[in-house]
């Protein structure tokens, strides 16, 4: 009993907790003073002083302000005039024109008739969507909303979006949800799949080096000079926008290696066939990066249109492989055009333009 207030005085007063919040009926009370204030509103003498048909929940999220760390206090009716019994379905996505996150939800047509004849009276005001006694949401009412509507989020990760979804089903369930075990995986799975990632990296850059040095002698020397600097510039790029090497970041990495060999393979080929042709060496090696030109930037910008897309709509681990992919592409094509015909023409300065070359 004594650590239970029995009067205001032993505590500071409680509208002193709070702070005008970002909308009507939306207060802010500082993390570090949500006991107390919980403290006060479980006083006798609060709970008789409360207006009539009004309820105080806590939002489930905080929000920081400057240096501090607040939640969110609401003050709503204290009747639901709609509760998930009426709720069909709700699924995340997101908006076609603006990329934005967004939930999609589907009301039963009994529901449908009572949420519209709400949403017409309460345009502009706050709809809190309350789980198990805490809001995990407030979106403002913008128009009138039938049997289907969504709720939108704003510059909010997706992930917020998938929360909320989920929030609405397991709202639609006649039982309340408790949490009866919780456990920590630790990251040694994860870990296991980046080396193993890194292990296939690896192997592949083995083979990729034995197989143009065995099939293209000096020639596939040179491709490996020019590899080693689209590795340095690919590292670079990932720095540079501080990107984390992911599981799928390093598929996309090993990928983008396989591209920029094939660049240098098409080239090669090219110049095979203006030597078979009886082209000179120094013409031979200029139409041969001429005439393979066009087919590694076809290449290039269709996989390069890919994964900017992969990009725009994909999410997380997706989105990772999309980031290396495009450095990789842009990294290689330079590299395949630029650096290994500039290794190309320092290797054909020492040679008369009668003498044969190693490809």
């Amino acid at each position: 009993a004594d650590t239970v207030p029995t009067a205001a005085a032993e505590l500071r007063p409680f509208t002193g907790l709070l702070r005008q919040g970002d909308g009507e009926g939306i207060f802010l009370i500082a993390e570090t003073d949500v006991e107390t204030a919980q403290r006060f509103l479980d006083l006798d003498e609060v709970k008789v002083a409360m207006p009539n048909r009004i309820q105080l929940h806590w939002g489930a999220d905080l929000v920081g302000s400057g240096t501090q760390i607040y939640r969110r206090l609401y003050v709503l009716e204290d009747e639901a005039f709609i509760t998930g019994e009426f709720l069909e379905n709700a699924v995340a996505n997101r908006d076609p024109q603006y990329n934005q996150p967004l939930v999609n939800f589907q009301l039963n047509r009994r529901g449908g008739r009572r949420f519209a004849d709400f949403t017409s009276q309460h345009v502009g005001d706050f709809l809190a969507i309350v789980l198990d006694g805490e809001v995990m949401s407030a979106p403002v009412i913008r128009d009138r909303i039938g049997a289907s509507g969504q709720i939108e989020l704003g510059n909010s990760p997706m992930e917020e979006a998938r929360d909320l979804a989920l929030v609405l089903r397991a709202g639609a369930l006649s039982a309340p949800l408790a949490i009866m075990e919780e456990r920590t995986v630790g990251p040694s799975l994860g870990q296991d799949s980046i080396d193993a990632g890194i292990m296939a990296g690896l192997v592949g850059l083995v083979l990729v080096v034995v197989i143009m040095l065995g099939y293209y002698r000096m020639a596939g020397l040179l491709a490996l000079g020019a590899l080693a600097v689209y590795v340095t510039m690919v590292m670079g790029g990932l720095a540079a926008v501080q990107a984390t090497l992911t599981v799928p970041g390093i598929a996309g990495l090993i990928l983008s290696v396989g591209m920029a060999v094939d660049a240098n393979v098409l080239i090669f080929e090219r110049i095979r066939e203006e030597l078979i042709a009886g082209r000179a060496t120094r013409t031979a090696v200029d139409e041969g990066f001429g005439n393979a030109l066009s087919a590694i930037v076809d290449a290039n910008l269709t996989t390069l249109i890919t994964a900017l897309i992969l990009f725009q709509f994909g999410t997380g681990p997706v989105r990772g492989f999309a980031v290396t992919l495009s450095i990789g592409i842009v990294a290689s094509f330079f590299s395949a055009i630029f650096v290994t015909r500039t290794l190309f023409l320092l290797y054909l300065s020492g040679k008369k333009a009668s003498d044969p070359i190693s490809i």
